[in-house]
């Protein structure tokens, strides 16, 4: 994966706040309503039943490479934008979001449907075409964070942060995630590697609710000042997130 990063910065800050962590119910039972979900959305019961059945199988990764993507593309299915979301970050908790993201933002978009959640990656880049992105400094520096995912309610994004390898890319898996505000109203929150729905969930907690679909910002988006700190929702613990600390962007 290559990138453009712009010329500012994020650093790691201690925090005695209560970390972000993973939302409980974000399991392999709500992880397979969502997979029957896309099913429903192809029109042939016979793709539908092929896609179901490799989750029954566990061949995740077959099922949405060979089996839902090309036949949504081809079938020309519109989805909603949340559902976009939601599929990105099924992608990605099985390592196939490089391989299928370009598909999944090509899918048509359906208005009608819910749009809460916006995929981003894609719609905001720098110069040549590459996701903005911005280099973290102090004990995590190397690490690089991807806007993905925004909440078109309040404008906070989901963020993939990738280590930067030897040659120059960046690492093909995500190291963590973060949620962030790009105005700084609140304090960041880092999710482990395997916490993408508890990340995801807690893009969606965490939005006041206040205003509409935002603008993004220029390549400064990741590097405001803090604002004012607010802790992550503390009914939402696991250990399965990342306990140690928060980024001051």
């Amino acid at each position: 994966m290559n990138d453009q990063e712009n010329d500012q910065a994020v650093e790691p800050v201690e925090t005695n706040e209560p970390s972000a962590s993973s939302e409980p119910s974000a399991s392999y039972a709500d992880e397979a309503a969502l997979w029957s979900r896309l099913a429903r959305l192809l029109p042939s019961r016979e793709d539908a039943a092929e896609f179901q059945d490799c989750w029954e199988i566990g061949e995740q990764e077959a099922g949405l490479q060979f089996v839902l993507l090309p036949r949504l593309l081809a079938q020309g299915v519109a989805i909603g934008e949340t559902t976009r979301a939601e599929l990105a970050v099924l992608a990605g908790e099985w390592g196939m979001w490089d391989a299928l993201g370009a598909e999944i933002a090509r899918c048509p978009g359906d208005p009608a449907q819910d749009g809460s959640l916006r995929l981003v990656e894609f719609e905001y880049v720098a110069d040549g075409g590459e996701p903005l992105t911005t280099e973290v400094r102090g004990p995590d520096a190397g690490l690089v964070l991807v806007p993905w995912i925004a909440c078109t309610h309040c404008g906070q994004v989901l963020a993939r942060a990738h280590r930067r390898e030897e040659w120059g890319d960046l690492s093909y898996l995500p190291e963590s995630y973060v949620v962030f505000d790009p105005d700084g109203g609140t304090a960041p929150g880092v999710f482990a590697q395997d916490s993408v729905w508890g990340a995801l969930h807690a893009l969606r907690t965490t939005c006041p609710g206040l205003g509409g679909p935002p603008d993004l910002p220029d390549s400064s988006v990741l590097a405001n000042p803090s604002g004012p700190s607010s802790s992550s929702d503390p009914s939402s613990s696991s250990d399965a997130s990342d306990t140690s600390g928060r980024w001051d962007f």
